[in-house]
């Protein structure tokens, strides 16, 4: 398990987080104010919206599946998954047979 606040300076020290404009964060949370209640805490300068996103594959012939999940960045623009997609953790699901 690898913990956001952990991660994060992590990928910042090693060039791996986006490089996203304050201008488009300031746009992101212009737009979600909008249509949503943010807190007035939330600095619509620097605070990186980040995504939480989860997937599962079969991993075997009995059906066992591994559940992988990610964090990313909302406005980050590249496409490349390795580069934008971030594991925190990997569960095994139970089928409790």
């Amino acid at each position: 398990m690898i913990l956001p606040h952990d991660l994060l300076p992590w990928l910042q020290r090693n060039g791996a987080f986006p490089t996203v404009s304050t201008a488009n964060i300031s746009e992101y949370w212009g737009y979600q104010k909008r249509w949503r209640s943010i807190p007035e805490s939330v600095d619509v300068e620097t605070c990186h919206p980040l995504y939480l996103w989860a997937d599962d594959a079969q991993f075997n012939e009995q059906y066992e599946k591994i559940i992988c999940i990610v964090a990313g960045h909302v406005l980050d623009e590249r496409s490349f998954s390795i580069e934008t997609c971030w594991p925190l953790f990997v569960l095994r699901e139970d089928l409790g047979i």
